[in-house]
């Protein structure tokens, strides 16, 4: 992959970019994965770095977070400024969108993966462009 640089501008765009993500967020917590990618392109790749192989298709990667909810039924993402205080505040200075940062095309989500057998911090970068998820990288350690 070539190199890239991208630099926040707090565009309309990068806002529209950090609301998408964060609608999926608030999905996940509702166990609702097919509103988590409603606004994913067919194509989409996720990358999770805990897994050998990259996932490519909304239709398969919806499927999968199925199928996580069932695993897991209290699954929720907290904002990971609840568990300390390594995230920074705000996008666009909103504590809604506290664990969110956009630049271009890119949003970078920070937070907790939690359950009773679980608490997993993680950060997640997505790409986004014309309104769709394209990739999503997730990096997390292992539980």
């Amino acid at each position: 992959m070539p190199e890239l640089i991208a630099v926040a501008t707090r565009s309309a765009t990068e806002n529209a970019n950090a609301e998408l993500v964060q609608a999926m967020n608030v999905a996940f917590d509702k166990h609702d994965a097919a509103a988590m990618y409603a606004h994913a392109s067919d194509d989409l790749v996720e990358s999770d770095q805990t897994r050998d192989k990259d996932t490519t298709g909304a239709k398969r990667i919806r499927d999968g977070t199925a199928q996580l909810f069932a695993a897991i039924p209290d699954a929720k993402r907290a904002p990971c400024a609840t568990k300390d205080q390594m995230c920074w505040t705000g996008y666009n200075g909103s504590s809604r969108l506290s664990d969110l940062v956009a630049a271009d095309q890119f949003v970078v989500s920070l937070g907790v993966f939690e359950g009773k057998r679980i608490s997993l911090p993680y950060a997640e970068l997505f790409q986004i462009e014309g309104g769709a998820v394209k990739r999503i990288w997730r990096f997390s350690s292992r539980p």
